[in-house]
Order: structure tokens, then C-alpha cells, then sequence
């Protein structure tokens, strides 16, 4: 269920940006602090200078920022869907629980963005820049990343899942527990990457730089990688394979389910396949993976907590703390079942609309052909008494039978 909320702000201060000069005093940043929210949907930001602005809440599907400049933008809770980010420059962004599904966001410039609970799932990242960024809770499933730069950004509990990785760039990143499932790609380079525990399940890939790579707890089942650098026996002591894994059709590697297990539990907690059946259900699907990231990251941070300050808190401030913390949980959980559930509304309601329009058209299909028979029976009854009497049947013929023809008179 969306609450639309007016965009009027949001318009409003799309028109104060425009009108704005460029630069006032010498300030390359003319409206620092720009709050922004509400929806705006297919709405036209481009090539606007929107540093510093903050986006809370806010719907922008459809809309387009592209070539915008957006240093330190901060946007929370907010959905950008299909939305153009192509060339935008993001430098030191921050970023929480904000959806980019299918959007475009080729050449975008994120380095050194902070990007938490956020969804990049089939959104095209082409020669997009993360360096340096710092990722927790990210999805990429199905995005398009050819020439990506993610060079020494540190991504935790992210999830590449069907991704394609022509040309990208792992150098030097932190990847611990990644999930590279079933990923295609050309010429990557992980070359002193951290990939412990990372996933690289039902993987095909080419010409892929390890040189320097930690694999320890890495798990490659049912992988293909063809021309790899940088692997050796050594080098893979710690990751593990099943009897499909091909690495350079000469390196084996131990079973993960065999007596000699990997150190690092490379099995994902949020590992599964989405299968997408229409946009509202894939825009569903990709926020309830979002709120278990939630789940998890909230309970991650509690455990955290309670084991720095054992010591200062007492029990019944930890127990508070908890349910509040899972309170909060539940209520977005029952927030996204009543979405579910519209969403199942709005399926049958349709179907309820479509069966209806079929049994008119039937209808209406009868009703014209029976008035043309009835037409074509009345013309051809008009026909028919239009016609003259005409006698079409055998002479007649004396009731005594035939008569003799006449003697001829002598």
C-alpha cells in the first residue's frame, strides 16, 4: 500500500534550482541543505545542481537526474525506480534503504558514497564509479556493471546474484561473504581483493585477475572460470569446489560438503532466486529482501551493542531495547504483507475486470451474429415472395390414364 504524498516541495524547488544562477558569491552550491520529499514521478531534475540536497522519503520514479551534480547528497527511504542517474556526479553520497531498481545510473560518479540497505537489482551501472565507497546490505541482482570501478571499496553482505561483470573492477575491495552466484563476465579483476567467504556458485567467467586474492572460504560449485591469473593450489587451500567446478580446466579444488569444510561458511543468508513475474512484483519481492537486510543488520547491531556495554546496561534496558528494535520490525513487516496483500487485490480485481469485459464482448459477438441470420432469413423470405407463381412440376396428365393420338382420316 503507497501513501502518495503532494510533490509540491519537490516541484517548487526543482523551479527555485533552475532559476537560481549558477553560482552566487563564488558559491558553486547555491541551496546547501535543499531538503526534498513527497512524490514527483517522471519529473525532470537533469543537469541541475543539487549538492548537498537531502531526500527523505521521496518518490521519484521514472523522473530523470541525469548529468546532475549531487555531491554529499543524502537520500533516505526513498524509491527511484527506473529512474535516469546517467552521468550524475555523487561524490561522497549517503545513502540509506533507498530502492535504484532498473534505473540507469551508467557513468555515475559514487566514489567514496556511503551506501547502506540499498537496491541496484537490473539497474544499468556501466562505467559507474564505487571507489572507495562503503557498502553494507547492497543488492546488485541482475544489474549490468561492465566497467565498473570498484576499486578499494568495502562491501559487506552484498549481493551480485545473476550480475554481469564485463570489465569490472575489484581491486584492492573488501568482499568478505559476497555473493557472486551465477555471475557472467569478461576480463575482472579481483587482484588484491579480500573475497573470504564469498560465493561464486554456478559462476561463468573469463579472464579473471586473483593475483593477490584472498579465497580463503571462497566456494565455487558448479563454477566455470576459463583463464584466470593469480590461482594456484595455494592460493585456493582454503576455498572449495564440487566434481562440476572447472578452474582452468587444471585446478581442483576439496568438496564444500565433504569432510575437509572450507573455515569460512560460505553459504549466504539471504542465498536465493528471484523470479520475477511483472514489475509490482518484483518491486515487492526486491523490498522484502530489503527488509530481512533489516532484520539481520538490526540484530547484527544489537549483538554488537550488548557486547560493548555488557558491562553498563542492565538487563531490563536490554530487554527495551530488543523489543523496541523488533517492534520496529514488525510493524515494516506488516506494512509489506498489506502491500502483498493490495497487490493480490489489485491481481484479482483486474482479473475480475478482464473476465468481465470477455463476457460482454462474447455477448455482444452473439447478439450480432443472430441479427445476421435473422436479416439473412428475412431477405431471402422477401426473396422468395417477390417471385412470380410458376409451376415447375410434371404436365398434367388425364385422371383415365393417357389417351392414343388421333387416327389419321382416309
Amino acid at each position: 500500500m503507497r501513501i502518495r504524498i503532494p510533490a509540491l516541495f519537490a516541484l517548487l524547488a526543482s523551479t527555485v534550482l533552475a532559476a537560481a544562477p549558477a553560482r552566487a558569491g563564488g558559491d558553486d552550491h547555491p541551496r546547501r541543505g535543499l531538503a526534498i520529499g513527497g512524490e514527483c514521478e517522471n519529473c525532470d531534475f537533469s543537469d541541475k545542481n543539487l549538492a548537498g540536497a537531502v531526500f527523505i522519503g521521496a518518490n521519484f520514479q521514472g523522473s530523470t537526474f541525469a548529468d546532475s551534480e549531487l555531491p554529499g547528497v543524502t537520500i533516505v527511504e526513498s524509491r527511484f525506480n527506473g529512474t535516469d542517474f546517467s552521468d550524475a556526479d555523487m561524490p561522497g553520497a549517503h545513502l540509506t534503504g533507498v530502492t535504484f531498481s532498473r534505473a540507469n545510473l551508467g557513468h555515475a560518479n559514487l566514489g567514496n558514497a556511503t551506501i547502506e540497505r540499498v537496491n541496484f537489482s537490473s539497474a544499468d551501472l556501466q562505467n559507474a564509479n564505487f571507489s572507495g565507497a562503503q557498502m553494507v546490505f547492497v543488492t546488485f541482482i541482475g544489474s549490468d556493471l561492465g566497467d565498473a570501478l570498484f576499486a578499494n571499496a568495502r562491501l559487506r553482505q552484498v549481493n551480485f546474484l545473476r550480475a554481469t561483470l564485463d570489465d569490472t573492477n575489484f581491486r584492492g575491495a573488501e568482499l568478505r561473504r559476497a555473493n557472486f552466484a551465477e555471475i557472467t563476465g569478461d576480463d575482472i579483476s579481483f587482484r588484491d581483493a579480500d573475497l573470504t567467504g564469498s560465493s561464486f556458485e554456478n559462476a561463468q567467467l573469463s579472464d579473471v585477475d586473483f593475483t593477490g586474492a584472498n579465497l580463503n572460504g571462497a566456494n565455487f560449485s558448479a563454477a566455470r572460470i576459463e583463464d584466470a591469473i593469480g590461482l594456484s593450489k595455494e592460493s585456493l587451500s582454503g576455498a572449495c569446489g564440487d566434481e562440476i567446478t572447472r578452474i582452468n580446466e587444471t585446478l581442483t579444488l576439496p568438496g564444500c560438503n565433504g569432510d575437509r569444510a572450507p573455515d569460512v561458511d560460505a553459504r549466504q543468508e539471504y542465498d536465493y532466486v528471484l523470479r520475477f513475474h511483472g514489475e509490482a512484483d518484483a518491486d515487492t519481492l526486491i523490498e522484502l529482501q530489503a527488509l530481512e537486510n533489516v532484520r539481520i543488520e538490526v540484530l547484527s547491531q544489537i549483538g554488537e551493542a550488548l557486547e560493548a556495554h555488557a558491562q553498563d546496561l542492565d538487563r531490563d534496558a536490554i530487554r527495551q531495547a530488543t523489543a523496541e528494535a523488533m517492534r520496529e520490525i514488525a510493524r515494516a513487516e506488516r506494512e509489506m504483507r498489506e502491500v502483498q496483500r493490495e497487490l493480490a487485490r489489485e491481481r484479482v480485481e483486474r482479473e475480475r475486470e478482464r473476465a468481465s469485459i470477455v463476457r460482454d464482448l462474447e455477448r455482444e459477438r452473439d447478439r450480432l451474429l443472430n441479427e445476421r441470420r435473422e436479416a439473412s432469413r428475412e431477405a431471402a423470405r422477401q426473396v422468395i415472395e417477390s417471385m412470380p407463381s410458376t409451376h415447375f412440376g410434371p404436365p398434367d396428365v388425364p385422371r383415365d390414364g393417357p389417351q392414343p393420338p388421333p387416327r389419321p382420316e382416309r
